[in-house]
């Protein structure tokens, strides 16, 4: 069950919004930002929540462009639609087989689910269960997008606008965001001096030069028998230190183009690399790695149909438990905002010949942030190109 995260939305210190807020909006007690699926059933079986991690960064894997999804956030946002649907729409929900599980982890990002539906529709008491602003798509829709908009910024700090104006419209009666706000910071330290300009060479065939971080140091590492693959995994610092954490910053090396390695790549091979960093003992390793930086905005309405969730942008009556109108969802937007911390200084200079394995990735490569110890989903999974 992950933490809740607390959110304020700054209506009070803002003028401007004071009178909007007061007449349209609930009171804040009456919706939360929420991590936790609800009472959606997990098949049995030894469900992993592997196929559909790997299955979020295949619709998003370009031969040239970065790509980067949030497994965990995505499915939490879809176990909480499932128990606020019925009938067909649940079902295709559930046939996702979506993992319920997440552990707890201090230095787990901050993250965030928010359904907003539209001022008219009726609220009932299984509504107030869930994390539902209510704005007024048909009466201000300006307002309405600058209020969701806000809401979702708030947690990741970024300038940059969430949705557009063309994605809502006067039929919107729902609208979905998604919001992740990450600082990686490693246990094992790539300090800023020991940075070094090197060549990095893109999907497309070009190369550039990149100050590129470097660090030797006791890490898990693995490879494929084959050589088809190599991996490390820079476990994550705790934001304040108590137990071992498992969560870790994995990076996959395949020996051909990274593209065409994870479209190809099945859920038993990836949750076998998993798996080979959770069990490797720690061994000398030398990594030379760029410095993950992203800000990613976008609507999710067109993969729906590719997930198989096409009933979820028009929502028969039948299946929503709060009204009996039918529900037109007017977007699934999300932003992600990644940064790597790096402490600035050190006198000590890495040595980075000789360690028993050397790990470059002037390459693109696949890179994940997952708990080592638990099948849950990944918070991030991305292509590094």
């Amino acid at each position: 069950m992950l933490r809740k995260i607390r959110i304020a939305l700054l209506l009070a210190s803002v003028g401007l919004f004071a009178g909007f807020a007061a007449h349209y909006l609930k009171n804040s007690s009456e919706w939360s930002w929420s991590r936790a699926p609800k009472t959606i059933t997990v098949p049995e079986g030894g469900v992993r929540s592997d196929a559909f991690s790997l299955r979020l960064l295949q619709l998003h894997t370009d031969d040239r462009q970065p790509s980067i999804v949030a497994p965990a956030l995505m499915s939490n946002m879809l176990l909480m639609l499932a128990d606020c649907t019925t009938g067909e729409t649940r079902k295709d929900i559930e046939a996702l087989r979506l993992y319920t599980g997440q552990t707890e982890h201090t230095a787990a990002p901050d993250m965030g689910v928010l359904i907003a539906a539209e001022l008219g529709l009726p609220y009932s008491e299984k509504a107030a269960d869930y994390p539902i602003m209510r704005l007024p798509f048909r009466h201000n829709l300006p307002d309405a997008l600058m209020m969701f908009n806000l809401t979702l910024r708030q947690i990741t700090n970024s300038g940059q606008p969430v949705v557009s104006g063309d994605t809502l419209t006067a039929d919107t009666n729902l609208a979905i965001g998604l919001a992740l706000s990450f600082d990686v910071r490693l246990e094992q330290p790539f300090y800023a001096n020991h940075n070094k300009e090197q060549l990095f060479y893109y999907a497309d065939g070009t190369s550039a030069l990149m100050p590129m971080m470097r660090q030797r140091a006791e890490l898990r590492y693995a490879s494929a028998a084959d050589g088809a693959w190599e991996a490390v995994a820079l476990m994550l610092k705790p934001t304040h230190r108590r137990e071992a954490e498992s969560l870790a910053l994995i990076a996959i090396s395949p020996a051909t183009r990274a593209a065409a390695f994870a479209r190809n790549m099945s859920t038993e091979q990836f949750s076998a690399i998993r798996e080979a960093l959770a069990t490797a003992v720690p061994r000398d390793c030398a990594v030379t790695m760029p410095i993950l930086q992203s800000c990613v905005s976008r609507s999710w309405t067109e993969q729906l149909n590719q997930l198989g969730l096409q009933r979820l942008t028009d929502i028969t009556s039948r299946d929503w438990c709060f009204t009996s109108r039918r529900i037109g969802l007017g977007v699934l937007a999300e932003q992600y905002v990644v940064r790597m911390t790096q402490p600035h200084h050190t006198d000590q200079q890495p040595n980075l010949d000789n360690a028993a394995h050397a790990v470059v990735l002037d390459n693109p490569f696949i890179w994940a942030i997952c708990d080592l110890t638990e099948p849950t989903p990944p918070y991030l999974m991305g292509i590094y190109q």
